[in-house]
C-alpha cells in the first residue's frame, strides 16, 4: 500500500488510479530514451550505433521491469478489496479497509467497508427480530397446548376429545419447528450458514405425520387422500421435524387450492439414486406466468378456494431448505383449473444391512 498511498499524495494523481497507473507506464516506457538521448547529445563519450541500441535496451528493460514491479505494488489496494470481500462471504469477517482514498479503487474499498457494515446491522436486526417473533409464538403456542392438555384431562367426549389432541399434536410440532430456526439462527444466518443435524428417516412415517397433522383441514373439505408408495422402505437423510415441516407446506397448499370433494395424491418412488416426493392435487393450477414467481420472496400470495390467506412465504422457505440439504423442489401445472403436481428430489440413501 505504500505505492498507493505515496501516489495518493501527489495532487495530480489524488483523484484518477487511471492516471497512477498511466503516470507509472509512461516513466517506464520513456525515461530511459529520455535518459539515451541526452547522454548521447551531451555526453562527453563517442559511442557506436550498436552501443548506444544495446544501452537502449538494457536501460528500457530494467525500466520495464521497475515499472512493473511499481504497477504490480499499485495493484494491491484491488487485491486486497478482494480478499476482504471473499472473507466475508465465507466467513462473515468484517473488513478494515481504508476509507480516506477518493480515486476508484478508495471509492470501492469505501463501498466495501461502508456496506458489509450496513449488511452486519441488517442481518442483527433480522436474528433480534427473529428471536422476538419466536420467543412470542413460543409462548402463544404453549397456551394453545396447555389448554388442550387441560381438555384431555377432563376426558371430554368425542368429537371435543379428538380435537383436543389434535391441537396438542399439531401445537408440539409448531413447537419444534420454532425451537429448529432458533437453533438455525445460533448457528449462523444466511444460505451458507450450516445445516442442522440429521438422521435417516423413512418417508412413510413422514408422509402419515404430515396427514395427521392436517386432518382438521382434509376432513373440513371433505378431501380425500391417497398415497402411492411401492417401496415402503424409502428414506432419506434430513432433518425430520424439517422434512415434516416441508411436506405438511406442500399438502397445506394442495388443500387450500382445492375444491371441496375432490382428491389430492401423494406419490413417493425411488428412481436414478433419488427420492420423488409428490403432492399432486386437481384443483385451481397456474399459469405459466404465476410458475415463475411461486419460489420466490412474498410473490405468490394466493387466497384458497374457500378463502384461506397466504403470505407467499411457504414455498420459498421450503426450498431454500431442500436445497440446502442437496435436493430440489418443482412445480408443474397444465393450466389455470387443470391441478398442480409439486416435487421434491432428495438423494437416496440405502439403509444399513
Amino acid at each position: 500500500m505504500k505505492v498507493y498511498k505515496t501516489l495518493s499524495n501527489i495532487k495530480y494523481l489524488k483523484d484518477s488510479y487511471t492516471l497512477k497507473v498511466l503516470s507509472i507506464t509512461f516513466v517506464g516506457i520513456h525515461v530511459p530514451l529520455i535518459g539515451i538521448i541526452v547522454y548521447t547529445s551531451f555526453g562527453t563519450h563517442t559511442l557506436s550505433t550498436w552501443s548506444i541500441i544495446l544501452l537502449t535496451l538494457l536501460f528500457t528493460l530494467v525500466a520495464t521491469g521497475i515499472a512493473l514491479l511499481i504497477l504490480k505494488k499499485l495493484l494491491l489496494p484491488v487485491h486486497l478489496a478482494n480478499k476482504a470481500l471473499a472473507d466475508y462471504i465465507a466467513n462473515r469477517t468484517i473488513p478494515n479497509l481504508p476509507t480516506e482514498y477518493t480515486d476508484e479503487i478508495g471509492v470501492l474499498m469505501k463501498n466495501i467497508q461502508h456496506t458489509t457494515l450496513k449488511i452486519e446491522n441488517l442481518l442483527t436486526e433480522k436474528k433480534d427480530f427473529i428471536y422476538l417473533l419466536t420467543h412470542d409464538l413460543r409462548n402463544y403456542i404453549a397456551g394453545a397446548q396447555s389448554m388442550a392438555q387441560l381438555i384431555i384431562a377432563e376426558k371430554p367426549k368425542e368429537p371435543i376429545l379428538e380435537y383436543a389432541q389434535h391441537i396438542k399434536t399439531v401445537t408440539l410440532q409448531q413447537q419444534k419447528f420454532i425451537n429448529l430456526i432458533i437453533t438455525q439462527m445460533k448457528l449462523g444466518n444466511g444460505l451458507d450458514a450450516p445445516m442442522l443435524p440429521t438422521e435417516l428417516i423413512g418417508i412413510s412415517s413422514v408422509i402419515e405425520e404430515a396427514c395427521n397433522n392436517l386432518k382438521i383441514n382434509i376432513e373440513k373439505k371433505n378431501i380425500k387422500i391417497t398415497v402411492t408408495q411401492e417401496d415402503k422402505l424409502l428414506v432419506v437423510v434430513f432433518e425430520k421435524d424439517l422434512l415434516a415441516h416441508i411436506l405438511v407446506n406442500l399438502l397445506q397448499n394442495a388443500i387450500k387450492f382445492s375444491q371441496p370433494d375432490t382428491e389430492i395424491n401423494i406419490v413417493a418412488k425411488a428412481a436414478n439414486n433419488h427420492i420423488y416426493i409428490s403432492v399432486i392435487d386437481k384443483g385451481i393450477g397456474f399459469d405459466e406466468a404465476l410458475s415463475k414467481q411461486l419460489f420466490g420472496q412474498f410473490k405468490a400470495s394466493r387466497v384458497g378456494t374457500a378463502g384461506e390467506p397466504s403470505l407467499g412465504m411457504g414455498l420459498y422457505l421450503c426450498k431454500n431448505i431442500v436445497e440446502r440439504n442437496g435436493g430440489t423442489i418443482t412445480a408443474q401445472s397444465a393450466g389455470k383449473d387443470k391441478g398442480s403436481t409439486f416435487t421434491i428430489v432428495l438423494p437416496q440413501t440405502e439403509l444399513p444391512k
